[in-house]
């Protein structure tokens, strides 16, 4: 039996996204059965894809891809992308039809775009609590407006759905609650890591050798501690608390440099806080890089640091302990569901710079052999494997699937 999959979701799969949910999508795919198929509902900003379809390799996968906008798409302070997004796959669903194929919308906007009398089944995807839109370091327009208009799409929105998958135990622990009548079609599933991208060095040699050429590409002395950012430059993810705690770490151990890999909205912002704060010799803004570029900064890396104001599961998290290097996080999110012991990482409980700068030291600090800390890393997120976190997700997309042929 084949399973068609329409994913929708307003990202451009051409680009080399650090994390979030076109990750999450990516991974879906790469990891699914031999007998998916998938059609990508995407959204470009490059004229060349206005309109278009074409195929694309996700790792390994062939799916196709259908552009749904044909002009340029600029981000406002009034309109919540997701709603123009919304717009134009209503527009798509007026003049195709999509007869034999699951649905899987990330978010209730584009959800709201189906037709009434569609027969298709469809999968809703909640990655984190609607209320945090209404925080103002949450990124989302959708703070610009009454929540009481979201509440109302979304109670349109969930009679259309026919299951629902979350991201984020309190979300989920939240609609269990709302939606206690129909708790069976509720299901939540845990981040992971690609265990064929994520992997340890194999030996201390592979490593040092790793770290060592690293550094000479970037011009830092052999001796340098190396800490990792990896993930998108906004304000939710808040990179700025990082730089200042870093004016904090360089005073306790000057023989350090943090690398920040991603890219978002805050670049200029971070580049001028680096000039300003003199810290040039001791910071480096990457950039967007490619997956497996990300694996060989980690290895070559004392630990990662993950500043974010707001998070689910975090898949950053996953990834840094599956290449062996401890953690370092504010108390956000599923971050205490992974990291359980210090000898993988801190969870630091006061949002502060100073708090974070005293977690990243101590840790540098640490005597505890490199060996030991991969090992016990490893050890800490094995049960996050692809194939046993969405296991669930693709049973249900075949159940669905008999059900629109029968």
């Amino acid at each position: 039996m084949i399973v068609r999959v329409a994913v929708f979701w307003h990202w451009d799969p051409y680009k080399n996204y650090p994390g979030g949910i076109g990750r999450f999508i990516e991974d879906i795919i790469s990891n699914a059965p031999s007998n998916f198929e998938f059609t990508i509902f995407a959204m470009s900003n490059s004229p060349e894809r206005f309109k278009q379809t074409a195929n694309l390799d996700v790792n390994g996968k062939n799916c196709k891809i259908v552009f749904l906008n044909k002009k340029k798409v600029f981000r406002n302070k009034v309109i919540p992308l997701r709603l123009i997004y919304t717009f134009l796959t209503w527009r798509f669903f007026k003049k195709n039809n999509m007869k034999g194929f699951v649905f899987h919308f990330h978010g209730i906007e584009p959800l709201l775009s189906l037709p009434r009398k569609s027969k298709n089944k469809n999968i809703l995807f909640l990655h984190s609590s609607p209320s945090r839109r209404w925080k103002m370091n949450s990124g989302s327009n959708w703070r610009f407006m009454p929540s009481s208009l979201y509440y109302y799409l979304e109670d349109l929105a969930l009679t259309q759905t026919n299951n629902i998958f979350f991201v984020n135990r309190a979300c989920y622990l939240e609609y269990l609650d709302k939606l206690s009548f129909r708790k069976q079609d509720l299901t939540l599933i845990t981040t992971w890591y690609n265990p064929a991208l994520h992997f340890p060095p194999n030996n201390q040699g592979e490593r040092n050798t790793i770290m060592s050429s690293v550094k000479a590409k970037l011009k830092i002395e052999n001796h340098t501690k190396l800490i990792l950012y990896f993930g998108r430059y906004e304000e939710v993810k808040d990179p700025l608390i990082l730089l200042d705690a870093m004016r904090h770490v360089i005073s306790r151990i000057p023989n350090c440099h943090l690398l920040m890999i991603g890219g978002g909205t805050l670049e200029e912002k971070m580049k001028q806080y680096i000039f300003e704060n003199d810290l040039n010799s001791k910071v480096t803004v990457l950039g967007i890089q490619k997956k497996d570029e990300i694996r060989e900064y980690l290895w070559a890396s004392e630990l990662s640091v993950l500043p974010s104001k707001d998070e689910g599961m975090s898949m950053a998290i996953n990834e840094s302990l599956a290449c062996g290097r401890p953690v370092i996080g504010f108390d956000v999110g599923e971050i205490r569901q992974v990291i359980k012991s210090d000898k993988v990482g801190t969870v630091v409980t006061q949002r502060s710079s100073e708090e974070l700068a005293q977690a990243i030291s101590n840790l540098l600090d640490s005597d505890e052999s490199d060996e030991y800390r991969t090992q016990q890393c490893c050890k800490a997120i094995n049960e996050y494997k692809p194939e046993k976190a969405l296991l669930p997700l693709y049973n249900t997309c075949e159940e669905l699937t008999k059900n629109i042929s029968s």
